[in-house]
């Protein structure tokens, strides 16, 4: 009874091998379909933090699951060293060997996330340590992860170019037996600046990881001629990592004292967390003085606010040689984020490149007390007073002479937004400034070349329209030309007419834009 049955299944399967041979993808050739599965196994878009996603990867291959579809998929992939190349290993250390033997002589990109896996895999890792490419030591429920691959410390990893290690391994990166090292991130790990390999370094990510003390940088110059010699160097990100500026150590006389200029000429973005919020030597500034960024090299600073004594803002902070710091004279755009608890300013150039500046109150108490929105709205212009600065993104709680004396240094503005937070004192300080009378400081400045007004949160009162058209018509006696858009957002708040009601209004505005249709004005959210 069994070989009719029998029978009948064999003629099955061969109809089913038949069919899968037929299929249009099985049609594809062999290498096509190895990249469909490549593809597969590829890590998902990035999410909001990329910076720091590499701490967090996918997990195991999702390819793995076409090797159950048929034979001839299982065939493949069981057959393709590359499929087998990135190994995750959690607790399954036999897992492991049949990936080694699998991807047969590719390199190798290991993923730990297990401390006992990987003391268990001592031994076959360093059988196949000279074809380790990327190498990932991720905390699991021991964060700390010291001494993981303590075994690796002295053994050659000739093509090793990726090191991703959080809580330091018990390995580090050395000249010698990393030599061709290109990526370099760690978290919360003790970092030995003079051991890192510099001939092909384009990616220095460093988040809470300073030198233990026996390999401490001496001082701000030491750290310079160490920094001086990664000229390949694209990407440096010194989260909490800045090893100058202990507060011992930088008292000593000639501490900070340096004659040197470095300049790394591949590095598009660069990014500083200070160590300390002590404002009487400031770490970054320190570095940043004596770093000639390109034109196209991208700043990204963070500070944290806690002692506000000896605090200077943007000036004690940013270089002020345009020589070295590009920005001063090639910014074109900048805005003021300032916010209950930080203030942001954001400046950019043509070129793509961005300088980003958040302060961030780390000590409680408000923003508007430490960095205030005229400080805030002084120092931008005076620093960027030489450059040719057309945008300009602002919140409102200023004084008028704050805005005239804005208006005055950057009189090129061609686009102006403002946000009057819905409140009616700072439309009463704003729209002055925007105009002329008399020629006096306080008299308010006409923008000649202004083209666009984006007024938002704006709070409503019957005669709004009517100060607004004021406004506009004193400039219009001063020869200013019409504006190409004008959009007024006003804040939510008792009376305020429908938007139908607000674009009825908007007749004593039409003289002063260019176009109706580009004349707006309807209620927030």
């Amino acid at each position: 009874m069994l070989r009719p049955f029998r029978a009948t299944h064999l003629s099955r399967v061969a109809l089913l091998r038949a069919a899968n041979a037929l299929a249009p993808i099985n049609i594809l050739p062999r290498e096509v379909l190895v990249d469909v599965f490549s593809i597969l196994a590829a890590s998902p878009p990035p999410d909001e933090d990329e910076d720091q996603r590499w701490q967090e990867p996918d997990g195991d291959l999702k390819w793995l699951a076409v090797t159950e579809v048929c034979h001839h998929w299982y065939d493949i992939a069981r057959h393709t060293p590359t499929l087998w190349q990135v190994i995750d290993v959690y607790t399954n250390v036999e897992w492991l060997k049949l990936c080694f033997e699998r991807s047969v002589d590719v390199p190798l990109d290991i993923r730990f996330h297990d401390r006992d896996a990987a003391e268990d895999a001592q031994d076959i890792v360093i059988r196949h340590a000279s074809r380790i490419s990327k190498l990932y030591v991720l905390p699991g429920e021991d964060c700390s992860s010291l001494g993981w691959l303590h075994y690796l410390r002295k053994i050659p990893l000739p093509l090793l170019k990726e090191f991703n290690v959080v809580g330091g391994p018990g390995l580090r990166v050395d000249r010698t037996c990393h030599p061709a090292l290109e990526i370099f991130r760690a978290a919360t790990s003790d970092v030995a600046w003079n051991s890192i390999p510099v001939e092909h370094l384009r990616v220095l990510d460093l988040e809470m990881s300073m030198p233990s003390f026996k390999d401490r940088v001496p001082n701000l110059d030491a750290f310079l001629r160490i920094l001086g010699s990664f000229q390949k160097l694209e990407y440096l990100d010194l989260n909490f990592s800045i090893p100058v500026g202990d507060l011992l150590a930088a008292r000593q006389p000639g501490y900070w004292d340096s004659s040197l200029l470095i300049h790394l000429p591949r590095l598009h973005k660069l990014r500083f967390s200070s160590n300390h919020s002590s404002h009487v030597e400031c770490d970054v500034l320190a570095v940043l003085s004596h770093l000639r960024l390109a034109r196209s090299t991208s700043v990204d600073i963070w500070m944290g606010l806690e002692d506000f004594e000896n605090f200077r803002g943007l000036p004690g902070l940013l270089p002020q040689d345009s020589n070295n710091f590009p920005f001063l004279l090639d910014a074109t755009s900048a805005s003021i984020h300032h916010g209950t608890q930080k203030v942001v300013f954001t400046v950019r150039v043509d070129s793509g490149a961005t300088l980003s500046v958040r302060y961030e109150m780390v000590a409680g108490g408000l923003m508007k007390d430490a960095y205030s929105p005229d400080d805030a709205l002084f120092h931008l212009c005076t620093l960027f007073s030489k450059a040719q600065i057309t945008r300009l993104n602002i919140p409102c709680p200023a004084r008028r002479e704050t805005f005239v004396g804005a208006f005055r240094t950057l009189s090129g503005l061609q686009l102006l937004t403002v946000s009057l937070g819905g409140r009616k004192r700072d439309l009463v300080r704003f729209l002055p400034a925007l105009s002329a009378d008399s020629g006096r400081y306080d008299g308010g400045v006409v923008l000649p070349a202004l083209r666009g007004l984006d007024l938002t949160q704006v709070s409503w009162k019957e005669t709004m329209l009517e100060d607004l058209a004021n406004c506009l018509r004193t400039r219009a006696a001063r020869n200013a030309a019409k504006l190409s858009v004008l959009r007024i957002e006003v804040a939510p708040g008792k009376n305020v007419p429908n938007d139908e009601d607000l674009e009825d209004m908007l007749d004593e505005l039409a003289p002063f834009v260019e176009d109706y249709g580009h004349l707006e004005c309807h209620n927030g959210l």
